[in-house]
């Protein structure tokens, strides 16, 4: 139960900290703002879990215990932020920019991806760090509910992998969150201008 408690409030302190202005402030504040407004949408039997919020919705999961990777869908805005909590970048300041290439594998080969990318970087009170960047919408939740894996990495060959996660149901998490998302916002799925 405690690793449990440790996970939501890791996930509250990385919400809140990219949705304040995108800047970070003290953790009691961003539980508080978080708990205010987020709720569980539905637990995913394959690890995630999507949760709601006053603009969109967000998924979770947890690896290895301390990494956390989240996917928050801002339908209003169309685009998509990616967040890893990654607890071992300690060399990583607050307010820092570092440019990582976002990988996916789909079977046995590692497609193009997304090239080389900015990703912001935050420090939760505990000291973690998360790393986060958007990106378009439709594109970003194809290419996620598609995947096998998702990496990050600090070359273009993949040699220095710094995160990869497993997307093992991601094609029904992806559908779960953009239903979620669209529902919060009260945007009609069936909207032919939709994406």
């Amino acid at each position: 139960m405690a690793a449990m408690t440790i996970r939501k409030e890791k996930l509250m302190a990385a919400w809140g900290a990219l949705t304040a202005n995108r800047l970070v402030i003290p953790l009691v504040a961003l539980l508080a703002a978080a708990e205010a407004h987020a709720q569980t949408y539905k637990e995913l039997g394959s690890g995630w879990t999507i949760t709601t919020r006053d603009d969109g919705c967000y998924a979770s999961a947890a690896y290895g215990g301390d990494k956390l990777f989240m996917v928050n869908y801002f339908p209003r805005e169309e685009s998509v932020r990616l967040t890893m909590v990654h607890p071992d970048a300690t060399s990583l300041k607050d307010g820092a920019v570092v440019e990582l290439y976002v990988k996916f594998v789909v079977g046995r080969s590692i497609d193009r991806g997304w090239g080389q990318k900015k990703f912001d970087v935050g420090v939760l009170e505990g000291g973690d760090r998360y790393i986060t960047s958007s990106f378009e919408a439709y594109d970003m939740l194809r290419d996620i509910a598609r995947a096998d894996t998702v990496a990050f990495t600090l070359d273009e060959d993949a040699n220095r992998i710094i995160a990869a996660f497993d997307l093992s149901g991601t094609s029904t998490m992806v559908k779960v969150l953009r239903e979620c998302s669209l529902k919060v916002v009260g945007l009609n799925p069936k909207d032919p201008f939709l994406r």
